[in-house]
């Protein structure tokens, strides 16, 4: 049975089932509706001014979601912060990054010697067909871009064109072959696109931070295109002067031919590019495995912030509520 009890109450029993106006209803009870707003406000005061801890943590000190998007922002792992005053986790983050950042420049110049060796691999075959045809002048521009891509990759200290040094010099056949090695290397400019940057990434994790280092490693760009763009310098060569007889061009066959001075050094060559594969491969999963540690080195890190982040936020709410 429903009943009509003063201001506008409508019950059944004990129950409110209806409020009237001003009236509504909150729980079994009906309260004005300023009644209703002032105790809302009451509420949201208490909230306002209850204990608010500072960083991501809640009320009882436990972390928020903001934590697990924003902890290195309170971590070791910080460029302002000198290497050797970080914490243990976070020296381990910096150095395994340093050495897979290592690792990937090793496989980059890799990758880039083994395409220049291919290239000059065909030079070395295009110089021994001239020579076997007796083709003067495509024989004479063959030995320049030969001799260019060998000695300007041997006097730049990287691995390629080794293969073919021993083929060009060891004789000194070229030497005598008019002068054509005197002459290349005369016209050989003393910098070129093989002589890569690579100083503002290894080493310098700690001083110019994680993000950029690698955003200086991918800026090498592609290492066969560095390798093509090197090559592609080589049949600019141009060498004034230089010529070779026909006595000279019958040392070269005995020689690079007949003795087998090209088909040695090509083989070596590909010896050579299968050993820097295997390097590459052995690279490849070391950087893997560093990957691996640098995930686990940022875990040990993430713990030790949230440690040291719940210790503080515990003792500011001690403070506050002994206040």
């Amino acid at each position: 049975m429903i009943v009509k009890n003063g201001g506008g109450i409508l019950r059944s029993g004990n129950r409110c089932e209806h409020c009237e106006d001003p009236y509504v209803k909150q729980g079994n009870k009906c309260v004005e509706q300023d009644d209703e707003e002032e105790d809302e406000d009451e509420e949201d005061e208490e909230e306002e001014t209850g204990f608010k801890p500072d960083g991501p943590f809640d009320k009882n000190c436990n972390p928020t979601s903001e934590f697990e998007t924003q902890w290195k922002k309170y971590s070791d792992i910080d460029l302002i912060i000198p290497v050797e005053t970080r914490s243990w986790e976070a020296q381990g983050v910096a150095r395994t990054h340093e050495q897979i950042l290592t690792l990937k420049v090793a496989n980059f110049e890799l990758e880039r010697d083994m395409e220049i060796d291919r290239h000059i691999r065909l030079e070395a075959r295009a110089y021994k067909d001239a020579l076997a045809r007796n083709i003067k002048q495509n024989l004479i521009k063959a030995t320049i871009r030969l001799i260019y891509t060998t000695y300007k990759t041997v006097e730049s200290g990287i691995g390629a064109g080794k293969s073919f040094e021993t083929f060009l010099t060891g004789t000194e056949t070229l030497a005598r072959a008019g002068g054509l090695l005197s002459a290349v290397k005369g016209v050989v400019p003393k910098s070129s696109s093989i002589a890569i940057d690579t100083t503002t990434i290894t080493g310098k994790v700690a001083n110019v931070g994680i993000e950029t280092a690698y955003q200086a490693m991918e800026a090498l760009g592609n290492p066969k295109d560095v390798a093509i763009k090197f090559m592609t310098e080589s049949k600019k060569v141009i060498a004034p002067g230089a010529d070779i007889t026909p006595e000279e061009i019958n040392i070269l066959r005995d020689q690079h031919i007949t003795k087998g001075f090209v088909d040695r050094a090509i083989a070596e060559s590909y010896k050579v590019n299968a050993q820097r594969r295997a390097q590459i491969v052995e690279n490849e999963n070391k950087i893997a495995q560093l990957e691996a540690e640098v995930v686990a080195w940022e875990g040990q890190e993430k713990s030790r912030v949230k440690d040291m982040l719940t210790q503080a936020c515990l003792e500011q709410k001690k403070r506050y509520e002994s206040d």
